[in-house]
């Protein structure tokens, strides 16, 4: 009995120890308690020793601690002497090393003290502590700086056995050599400390302890910045470095040596002058937040074409023993915009064992173009000299500089504003230093321009590049006004025109598109070229048309947006075409513009043609500086061949009007001169009026009115005695004028002064009697310019300028020509004029007037002619219109004849027209009826074209053209 109850105990007490050891197992973990971690002295900047009191629990042995230190709490390595791994493994560090002093405690155990030294640092690490128990335990601790907010972490292995449960710990505020190690935070903000740790079970626990630093506004902060080089050369792009310096001595406030504060917002100020260099952007790949890594560990990934500089981070935490700096190298890269932010510095010092990385912004004045260099929080690390240097060009590498220097010899000042940890805005300190740039050359302003085209050949269409250089170092352009050799021009109705709005939003159609451009900007060996698009517009600042120059500011992964710079397109009073440019964009976008080159392509098919004069010319140029200075240049134009165009000039006129044919009568006159585009221009034309027609003095000298009176268009209704319309293939519309009788500026018959508004152009044509009695009329020195209809008329009737020596009518009058090319060929002709206003042989050979309808399938016309007809011709009856066959066209037919209907009219297809006659053909008749029944109707919208021609019974014959739409 006694044995079963024994067994049944054991198995009791198995099952109980089974259970609580299932239990312990699943609840084993490790805890923390942070207890205390304050200086002795909580006095900002002060060195002060720093308490740290740590308590464990739980189930299992802390093992791996790390001890976070507060952001700002540091301590110095390089004050202390160093230990050795071998002096520390034999317990011989020397005294000078000690740097704390350290309580732990075990489990089951006495608490043993021991010493903290400051070890020789392991690879990679800024620091190394050694701590010594008693000699029994020994651990070192590696110490590490925190990228996330650049505080101390303390890293210590523990012992499990014997198992500690507790450590105290503290750091010397100063060596017993009397050198300062551990430094209170220089912000009077909350600090907080953390401790970490891993239980031998892969457990973890964590605790924090949280202080605030006091008396803030007495840590002393007195910042220096020294700019370099000293002496650079004016207006040339360089290397460029800014330090910034932070004294490394304590300062004594009320008795309390204090360390100068922590830099907190930087922010470099250039002067003017100091500008960007946009040959930065040639090669260059900014580099991406992610590349970059801010909070990561580890060196940049940044692309080597991003980098435009290097930094050299001096602190106190690593000098070497003769008490200079071991400064930690890294490099600046350009980084990826951001909205809002376009030119960002990603700063990062590549050491493992301090890794520091700061973005910053360049912002640039948007209207003076200076800049400013903006770090709105660095961490709380003690530093004496931060350097930013910014590369130089560098050809070999593909290196391009990041600023250019002033172009004024002078001193230049440089301020950065630093805010310290300590009292934010109160604090902030000011310091500048000075450079002076030298080796200006002479004041100069000598711009070029060189042109050229693709095919020379005169009249020929041809693509046009003009080329428009600046020298380097020489006064910056502005603008320029570009006056094209005389009949260089372009077909303005050959492109349609972009709105000036659009033109100055960059929003031009590609309709509208006429050439290229580059523009190089930037100083230097290696400008920076920028590829943009022209455009036609619509008038600009009065001209009658304008050019948009549009340039994406678009390079090295910078976007500065789009540049359109307007142009003026005006006419000379020779035709010739000036463009005058707005002001060109200096700035843009913060970022200052020197223009080296400009290239402008005019290629667009059809669009710019040659001149039609061999003779040599020159593309001449004015251009504006900045400073006001001007500057003019030229380049040679020619073209060739001008002796293989045709010239056939031709000219048509009518004289009389009803009731002014008779003898003493003011006729009217209209003289239409013609060309074909494919010919030489006219420069002058001299038209000699037929025998019977001369001046009416009396009128002539009632008329005419001053110049003066004409250039302000002032002149009397009499002075204005015709009118004219002009043209030519470059413009989309005709041009319109008057003719205005203009009083001669020698003794003589008076002028004709034509004024055409539209383009601001005016011709002067001189009047004088030739051949004893034959008034001629000679436009010279017309502008070398197609025109292909000159239409000119004058009025007759009371107040007419000409007048009739004779009877017009029954005459065979003809008008004498002498017409001369821009190209050097001449030519004579006659051709016989056209009376207006007769009956019989010297009736007017103008228009039959055509009167009609359709209605249906059926049309009706009504033809009447100044002359008796003896038939009538009528083309432009389309084949499914018209009757199939002559008798059913007869059928079809109606004619009247004088109103009278013919029974028997004549009505046949003559070539594919219908003839009608059958009335007397000695008479004749001046008017024709016809009725005809068409075959087919006439589509809705669709219209019939007719072409009328009459025979005469004596004369020329008679034509007119009708257009009919089915009503």
């Amino acid at each position: 009995m006694l044995h079963r109850r024994a067994s049944v105990v054991r198995t009791l007490l198995i099952t109980l120890v089974a259970t609580l050891s299932l239990a312990a197992s699943a609840q084993a973990s490790v805890t923390v308690d942070l207890a205390d971690a304050t200086p002795a002295d909580t006095d900002a900047a002060v060195h002060t020793d720093f308490h740290v009191r740590i308590n464990f629990g739980g189930t299992e042995a802390p093992q791996g601690l790390v001890i976070g230190l507060p952001p700002g709490l540091v301590g110095d390595p390089g004050a202390p002497e160093k230990c050795t791994m071998a002096q520390f493994n034999s317990s011989s560090c020397p005294a000078g090393s000690k740097v704390g002093e350290t309580t732990v405690g075990v489990l089951l155990g006495l608490p043993g003290s021991g010493s903290v030294y400051n070890l020789e640092p392991a690879p990679g690490y800024p620091a190394t502590l050694g701590v010594d128990v008693m000699g029994i335990v020994k651990s070192t601790s590696n110490v590490r700086v925190r990228i996330s907010d650049y505080g101390l972490d303390s890293i210590l292995e523990l012992p499990t056995m014997p198992q500690v449960n507790f450590v105290d710990l503290t750091l010397y505020g100063q060596t017993s050599t009397g050198k300062p190690f551990v430094t209170n935070p220089t912000a009077c903000i909350p600090a907080t400390a953390k401790a970490s740790v891993t239980g031998s079970g892969g457990s973890k626990a964590e605790d924090t302890f949280t202080f605030t630093p006091t008396n803030c506004q007495k840590v002393p902060f007195t910042p220096s910045l020294l700019v370099g080089p000293k002496t650079p050369k004016a207006d040339e792009p360089g290397a460029a470095e800014a330090t910034l310096i932070v004294p490394d001595t304590d300062t004594v406030v009320d008795g309390k040596p204090r360390r100068q504060a922590h830099v907190d917002r930087v922010e470099l100020v250039l002067p003017e002058g100091l500008v960007l260099s946009p040959g930065l952007a040639n090669n260059l790949e900014p580099c991406t937040e992610e590349q970059f890594g801010e909070k990561r560990d580890e060196p940049p990934k940044c692309p080597a074409k991003s980098e435009i500089g290097e930094v050299e981070f001096s602190t106190p935490v690593f000098k070497k023993p003769d008490g200079s700096y071991d400064p930690l190298k890294g490099k600046v890269y350009l980084g990826v915009p951001k909205p809002g932010q376009k030119l960002r510095n990603f700063v990062s010092v590549e050491d493992p064992r301090l890794r520091v990385k700061l973005i910053g912004d360049v912002i640039a004045d948007p209207q003076t173009g200076r800049l400013r260099n903006v770090f709105p929080s660095s961490p709380q690390v003690p530093f004496a000299r931060f350097r930013f240097k910014y590369q130089a060009d560098d050809p070999a590498n593909g290196k391009n500089a990041v600023l250019t220097s002033p172009a004024e010899c002078k001193e230049h000042t440089v301020s950065v504003e630093m805010t310290p940890w300590s009292v934010e805005a109160a604090g902030r300190k000011s310091p500048t230093d000075t450079f002076t740039t030298v080796d200006c050359p002479p004041p100069a302003f000598t711009p070029a321009v060189d042109a050229s085209v693709s095919d020379p050949t005169a009249g020929a269409d041809t693509s046009f590049t003009v080329r428009f250089t600046r020298p380097d170092r020489q006064g910056r352009l502005a603008g320029m006004k570009v006056a094209l050799p005389a009949g260089l021009a372009g077909r303005l109705g050959a492109v349609p025109a972009c709105p000036q709005l659009e033109a100055r939003l960059a929003a031009c159609p590609d309709a509208s598109q006429v050439g290229s451009v580059k523009v190089t900007v930037g100083t230097g060996i290696a400008p920076l070229t920028l590829p943009g698009k022209v455009y036609l517009t619509d008038s600009i600042n009065g001209g009658i048309a304008g050019l948009a120059i549009i340039v994406p500011a678009k390079a090295g992964g910078l976007d500065f947006g789009t540049v359109a710079t307007l142009a003026s397109i005006k006419l000379r009073p020779d035709a010739g075409i000036d463009v005058e440019t707005e002001p060109l964009p200096q700035i843009v976008d913060g970022i200052v513009i020197n223009y080296r080159a400009i290239d402008l392509t005019m290629d667009k098919p059809g669009f710019m043609r040659n001149a039609t004069s061999c003779a040599a010319q020159a593309l001449h140029v004015d251009f504006t500086g900045t400073k006001g200075e001007t500057a003019a240049a030229e380049t040679a134009y020619q073209p060739t061949g001008c002796e293989g165009r045709p010239y056939t000039p031709k000219l048509a006129m009518t004289l009389g009007g009803k009731g002014n044919t008779g003898k003493g009568a003011n006729p009217a006159l209209r003289a239409v001169l013609t060309q074909t585009e494919a010919e030489l221009n006219s420069r002058k034309v001299a038209v000699t009026l037929p025998l019977g027609v001369s001046a009416s003095l009396a009128n002539l000298n009632k008329a005419a009115c001053p110049e003066a009176q004409v250039l302000a268009g002032t002149c009397p209704a009499a002075a204005k005695i015709g009118t004219v319309r002009v043209s030519t293939p470059l413009l989309p519309y005709p041009l319109t004028g008057e003719v205005v009788l203009q009083v001669p500026s020698k003794p003589g018959l008076p002028q004709l002064s034509i004024a055409l508004p539209q383009v601001g152009i005016r011709l002067l044509a001189s009047t004088a009697f030739v051949n004893g009695s034959q008034l001629q009329t000679t436009f010279d020195n017309i502008p070398d310019v197609p025109i292909t209809s000159f239409d000119l008329a004058l009025k007759g009737g009371a107040g007419g300028v000409l007048q009739t020596t004779n009877e017009l009518c029954g005459t065979k009058p003809v008008v004498a020509t002498s017409f001369e090319s821009h190209g050097g060929k001449t030519l004579s002709a006659t051709s016989p004029v056209t009376l207006d206003g007769c009956s019989g042989a010297g009736a007017s050979a103008a228009k039959l007037k055509v009167s009609g309808k359709l209605r249906g399938r059926t049309l009706t016309l009504t033809v009447r002619s100044p002359q008796a007809l003896k038939s009538l011709r009528i083309k432009g009856i389309g084949k499914v219109q018209r009757p199939r066959s002559t008798k059913a066209l007869r059928k079809a037919a109606k004619v009247k004849a004088g109103g009278k209907r013919l029974k028997k009219p004549k009505v046949a297809f003559r070539d594919g027209a219908i003839v009608l006659s059958g009335w007397s053909s000695k008479k004749g008749t001046k008017r024709v009826d016809l009725t005809l029944k068409l075959r087919k109707g006439v589509k809705k919208g669709k219209r019939l074209s007719l072409r009328l021609e009459g025979t005469p019974v004596k004369g020329k014959a008679l034509k007119s053209t009708k257009r009919i739409a089915p009503s």
